[in-house]
């Protein structure tokens, strides 16, 4: 999987993945995907593997990345085809039945 930044190329560490987002934060390049091999989620910053959904969480797909805070916010579906989001590594479900999660938008607490 590659992507290009002002032109030039840039391969991603584990070939055999998806790329479903690119997000730019501080700039540094992170990107949620799907591991093909295992259908394992996983976030990836300027190519290297740096968060694996594994574990409880084996068969989980990601949707979106977004970066806030130097928090990293990945929307998806867990184990059960359930919609959640995990927040580093921690997983949040979102629902208890089949659906999926596509989008994550972080609001700052006002003062």
């Amino acid at each position: 999987m590659n992507y290009w930044v002002e032109g030039a190329s840039q391969l991603f560490q584990t070939p055999l993945i998806v790329a479903c987002s690119l997000f730019v934060y501080k700039g540094e390049v992170f990107s949620s995907g799907n591991i093909v091999a295992g259908t394992t989620a996983g976030v990836w910053k300027n190519r290297q593997r740096i968060l694996t959904y594994t574990g409880i969480i084996d068969e989980a797909s990601s949707s979106t990345i977004y970066v806030y805070n130097d928090d990293i916010y990945v929307t998806g579906i867990n184990e059960n085809a359930y919609a959640c989001y995990w927040k580093n590594s921690e997983r949040i479900t979102l629902s208890n039945s089949a659906s999926s999660a596509l989008a994550v938008l972080v609001k700052p607490k006002l003062p």
